[in-house]
Formats: C-alpha cells, structure tokens, sequence
C-alpha cells in the first residue's frame, strides 16, 4: 500500500496552464510512490479543470500523511505533523521546507567533497576548484553536480552510432530557471529531433544533456566543456548566453576584461576579498547603484572573442558549435499582460543595485551586440533577441528581465530544432517541417 500524499490546491484559482502544469509536476515526481489525494476549498472548480476528484479542504495537523505539498505556504502551518512538506508554486516548482537538504531531496548531496563542503542548501552558489557551482532543486532531476540531468552523462561515451548529443551550455535562461524540466528547451528540442527523424524513417536519434548553470559566462562554460565532455565529444554542442557576460562584463576590472577579453561574475571579488582579508580594497561589486567602468565595444569584442574560443574548442574535440544569443524582456516591444507587469515590478528584487544597469545600459548593448555578431560571426548562427521581437502581446514568453517562461523555452527549442535539421543531420538536404514551426 502506496504512502499518502496530500496535494491542497490554491484556494484563489491559477490559470489553466499554472494549476495543470503544477499538478503534472506533482504527478511527475511522486506519482508513482505515492497516493496522491487533492484537497481544495474551492474543490468543485478545481475538479472540473483537472477531471479529477478534489476533496473539500478539513482541518487536519497532516499526520495521517506522508507528504504534503502546498499552493500556499499558510496551509503548512495547519499540515505540519507531516513527514515531509512541500510549497509548489504557479510555475510548477517545489520547495521542500526545511533548513538543509537531504538525501530524498537531493541524492548526490555527499557524492563528492564539494557537495559535502557545500551548504546543502537550495538556491545556492558554492566553491569548487573549476568555478562555483549551483543548486536548484525542485523543478526536476539534478546530476552530481547541478546540472539539470536525470541520467549519468558518462554513460553516453559509448554510444550507438547513429545516436547525435547535444551539449548545452550556458547561464541561467539555458539552464531553465523556474521552468519544470520538462518544458526546459533542451527536453523540448530532444522530443522535436527525434519525432522528426522518425516521421522521416531517418536511423538518427538525439540526446541532449545540459551542462548550464545559473551565473556561468563564456569562459566558464569553456572550463565545463572541457570538464564534462573531452571524453563524451558531443557531436553539437549549443553556447545559449549573452546576458551574463554582457552584465558582468560593464562592471568588471577595466585591465582583464579591455586588455585580456576576461570576464567574470562580479559576486567574484567578494569571495576574493573574504579569502584574503583585504577589506580595505574596493570593489566594483558592491558598488551601489552598480556603475558601468567599460565601454560597450569592449565588452562585446570580450564576449564574441571568447564565443568564437569556445567554437574552435569544440570543433577541435570534433563537435558542431551552434552560437545562440539570448533574447531578454526588452527584445519585445509589444509584450504581454504578464511581461508588462515584470517589468515594471519584480524586476530588481534579486539585484536592486544592477537596476541602472538594466534600464540604461543593457539594452542598447544587446542590439550593438546582435549587430556585432552579424558582422563578426560568417557561420549560421541564431540570435533569439531578433526571433523574439517578432512576438507580441498574444505570446507570453518571459517571465522576468531575463528568463523565459514555458512558451518562450518552447519557442527556442523550434528554432534550434529547425537549425539542426537544415545544418547537422547527414540524411535530407532540406529541413523537415516540425509541428509548431513558423
């Protein structure tokens, strides 16, 4: 007999596709450990959306279950007894409540030192010898070291020939903030390739396995090639970025990033600073307002000339390299309801010092950066700032300055299935048309 799981719905009701998407979510991960009963105050019209059956929500400590997980966090005070409790959110994203993880919540919490050293929480930055690492858990399976992989990666070294990987790198909007993994666009763009080949009768297959994380810039997705798959050699590797190194390259020391094309995450300094007891130094990074010290032309040479590295890296490991350029909230003019509102509201919460930033530099030098890229870079390449200003108020694809929601990840998986298509597949000389293409 499976263990009971307590899903208490919101009590005002999301839309549609929010109260669905959660719902799929919560059937994704425990569905098949757990019985999962639904509780709702307004349980009439949630089971009209979900067709199924939703009990009037009762008073109840929670003990008589094994799990709950809740739309909002005042249930939980109610539901405490418990064993486990969860928040989820509209986009789908549990939040498991308590001051640690664990081996339930995240598996490989102890596979190596780092994680060990690390403070095994959510939502984290952590130290490791190669760069930082992150942790987000709750919007799906992470591998041992954060990346959004539910299998191990290695085992695809020896693989059948006609299987193709495609490695994906890149920051945050490659990695899927606050998307659940299955509307992340590398899932999306592994079920569009392989419906393709076989609509076509094609032997080809695709594996797309993710090596983004929030925060990376190009030289650090460079170190994770270079960790992750000099034994793997993906046959594609897609460079998904932009925003980062266009960010952080406005605000980091003038000398590395005009003379030598380095850029970092500023967040860098402090963690030099605490290292080696050097208060007294100033920071760009704790400059607030933030303030730009560079020039917008060194900033994109710095971030082409390293996108550029990566694809001579990549091609001399055998791999395809498929340039992408991020799109962000303003590569929309028309926006929608939802984007407007980000725009105007929840747009610095995380980073109230960048906001100047953000508003007055960033999106002049994203359309320099899309016009440089078009001059610098003579192989197809992708620029999702263009491919989103053709959107308009009907399409909501963003959920803040920079982070896309589902429609928009699922937008970008489109494209670059169709990029494949036309560029990297040795059967057909023309694209096959995917369903939802343009």
């Amino acid at each position: 007999m499976k263990p009971k799981l307590a899903w208490v719905l919101p009590a005002e009701l999301w839309t549609e596709r929010e109260i669905t998407r959660a719902d799929r979510h919560v059937l994704t991960r425990f569905g098949d450990s757990h019985e999962i009963v639904r509780f709702a105050q307004t349980a009439e019209r949630h089971q009209v959306l979900l067709k199924v059956p939703v009990a009037e929500l009762w008073p109840t400590d929670g003990r008589e279950f094994d799990i709950v997980v809740a739309a909002e966090e005042a249930v939980l005070t109610r539901w405490a007894r418990a064993r486990r409790v969860y928040t989820i959110n509209a986009k789908g994203v549990f939040r498991h409540k308590a001051d640690r993880l664990d081996a339930e919540e995240y598996p490989f919490l102890d596979a190596h030192i780092f994680n060990q050293l690390s403070p095994q929480k959510s939502e984290t930055f952590y130290f490791t010898p190669y760069g930082t690492q992150t942790l987000f858990t709750g919007a799906g399976p992470l591998d041992a070291f954060g990346h959004r992989n539910a299998f191990d990666y290695r085992e695809l070294e020896q693989r059948d020939p006609n299987l193709r990987v495609i490695a994906i790198l890149g920051g945050s909007a490659a990695y899927g903030v606050d998307c659940i993994q299955e509307d992340t666009f590398p899932q999306r763009l592994e079920v569009l390739l392989n419906s393709a080949c076989a609509e076509r009768g094609s032997a080809l297959r695709f594996r797309c396995v993710t090596f983004a994380q929030p925060g990376l810039v190009v030289l650090e997705q460079t170190i994770r090639y270079v960790l992750f798959c000099h034994r793997l050699r993906p046959e594609i590797v897609i460079g998904h970025d932009g925003w980062n190194d266009l960010v952080h390259g406005m605000v980091c020391d003038p000398f590395l990033l005009t003379r030598h094309e380095m850029c970092y995450r500023v967040n860098l300094e402090d963690w030099a600073q605490l290292l080696h007891h050097r208060e007294t130094v100033p920071l760009n990074s704790t400059r607030n307002p933030a303030r730009a010290v560079n020039l917008p032309g060194p900033v994109i040479e710095a971030y082409l000339s390293r996108k550029l590295m990566l694809k001579r890296v990549v091609e001399g490991n055998g791999g395809a390299f498929v340039a992408g350029f991020q799109p962000a909230l303003f590569s929309k003019e028309a926006r929608s309801a939802n984007e407007a509102l980000a725009l105007e509201t929840g747009r610095h919460r995380n980073h109230p010092a960048f906001a100047e930033i953000f508003d007055r530099h960033l999106p002049t030098v994203f359309s320099k950066t899309s016009e440089a890229m078009s001059r610098r870079f003579d192989f197809p390449h992708i620029d999702f700032s263009r491919e989103f200003s053709r959107y308009g108020v009907g399409a909501d694809l963003i959920y803040d300055r920079v982070h896309t929601a589902p429609e928009g990840e699922r937008v970008i998986a489109e494209v670059y299935a169709q990029f494949i298509l036309r560029h990297h597949t040795e059967t057909a000389t023309a694209p096959v048309p995917v369903e939802g293409f343009r």
